[in-house]
């Protein structure tokens, strides 16, 4: 039988969505099932600082460390996930976005 479910994001989520200098936040991304080819260098769009690669023991949960760009203040601050991964299957899975 073929797996033929996509994959889905059950949350996306910053530790702290008001952020100030010199702090950082934790995003968790969490799937539906495992995924093989997620990067996040490469799937995650992130504005305004840096995600340090995400890593993950079971391929389901994913968390890493965003820090923000220094002297930069915006409202609309979002980690952007596109729909370049796949799960084990090889389905791809949905775009995503963090709460601003």
């Amino acid at each position: 039988e073929v797996e033929t479910q996509a994959p889905s994001v059950n949350t996306f989520t910053l530790s702290d969505t008001a952020l100030k200098a010199g702090e950082t936040a934790t995003v968790t991304l969490v799937f539906s099932e495992a995924v093989a080819s997620f990067s996040s260098a490469t799937d995650i769009t992130v504005a305004n600082g840096t995600l340090a690669t995400m890593s993950s023991g079971n391929n389901v949960t994913w968390t890493g460390t965003f820090t923000p760009t220094a002297n930069t203040e915006d409202d609309n601050n979002t980690l952007l996930l596109a729909t370049s991964y796949t799960d084990t299957a090889g389905n791809a899975g949905p775009a995503a976005t963090t709460a601003n």
